[in-house]
Parts: C-alpha cells; sequence; structure tokens
C-alpha cells in the first residue's frame, strides 16, 4: 500500500486529502474475498503525511470567517427599514426580493446550522405579519411538538426608539 500511495503521489492526479476512498475500495475489496484489510497502520499513515507534505495548493484555499454580529445587526436594520418603507405590491419587486434575502441572512445567523431555518425553510414558512409587525418563522418540525411558531423580530413601540433585535418567545 506504501508503493502504491509513493505511485500516486508521482502521478500526481490524486490529492493526499483524497486517499481514503482509495484506501477503503482495497480494504473492502480484501474483507469480500474474507483476507484481512491492509490499508492502515502507521507505516501507510507516515506515507499520507509525506504525500502531504509534497503537495502544494495551486490555487490558494478560500477562508470562511463568521459573520460579525454588528454585521448582522446592520442587515436586520436594513430589513427593518425595507419593512416600513416597503408598498407591497409587484410593482416593488426588486425591493421585496432585497428584504427576503435580509431576513433570510436574519434567520440563518440566528438560528445557525438548523435545518428549519435554512435548507429545508419553504416560502411560506417566514411570514411577516404586517398588523402586529412581527417576523414569524412557522417551524413544522420541532422536539415535543409537531408545529410551533417563532416570533423572529418584533418591533418596538415607536416611543422606544430602540432597534428590533431578535427575540425568541
Amino acid at each position: 500500500m506504501v508503493r502504491y500511495t509513493a505511485w500516486l503521489a508521482l502521478l500526481g492526479t490524486v490529492a493526499a486529502s483524497s486517499l481514503q476512498p482509495y484506501f477503503s475500495a482495497v480494504n473492502k475489496f480484501f474483507r469480500d474475498h474474507q483476507r484481512q484489510p491492509i490499508a492502515g497502520g502507521d507505516l501507510l499513515a507516515d506515507a499520507r503525511r509525506g504525500f502531504e507534505i509534497l503537495q502544494h495548493r495551486l490555487i490558494p484555499a478560500t477562508t470562511r470567517l463568521p459573520l460579525p454580529a454588528p454585521v448582522a445587526l446592520t442587515i436586520l436594520e436594513a430589513a427593518d427599514t425595507l419593512h416600513l418603507t416597503l408598498p407591497w405590491t409587484p410593482a416593488a419587486f426588486s425591493q421585496l426580493q432585497r428584504f427576503r434575502a435580509c431576513l433570510a441572512v436574519c434567520v440563518n445567523y440566528t438560528f445557525f446550522c438548523r435545518a428549519e431555518t435554512g435548507a429545508r425553510c419553504q416560502t411560506g414558512d417566514l411570514i411577516v405579519d404586517r398588523p402586529s409587525q412581527q417576523i414569524c418563522l412557522f417551524i413544522r418540525k420541532s422536539k415535543g411538538t409537531r408545529f410551533s411558531t417563532l416570533v423572529l423580530c418584533s418591533r418596538p413601540h415607536r416611543r422606544l426608539r430602540a432597534p428590533i433585535l431578535p427575540c425568541l418567545l
């Protein structure tokens, strides 16, 4: 297996971080034939590390950074401003798209990595209740209950002059 790893390194078409499927396929072949898997152990781990050291990135890796809280607050305030000034007609479609994008960022920031608020969130799951000035998130599946509604943002009384903040009620 070490020679196979060295051959892959010389070939130059496989990244060191992508070797696991190759080794798994070899091990599966041996298991299917009632033999002991051979793609493992300290010697092979050292060969993989050496392979990784020899490789150089041609394209720099993209750096992912978390969204800073002040930026999320600015986006939330932009959504609030759009919420108050939008005419809510088909003519304001581009502004509605911007409002929806701001709201999607705020929801995903508030409920980080929850599928119900990101990938599985449907169009009707995030609504703006105009009379109560609340932005509500409808969750179809939650622990303990089948359906639940979370008030994501609630507009404060005008005299308070405070920005809307995410809250769970």
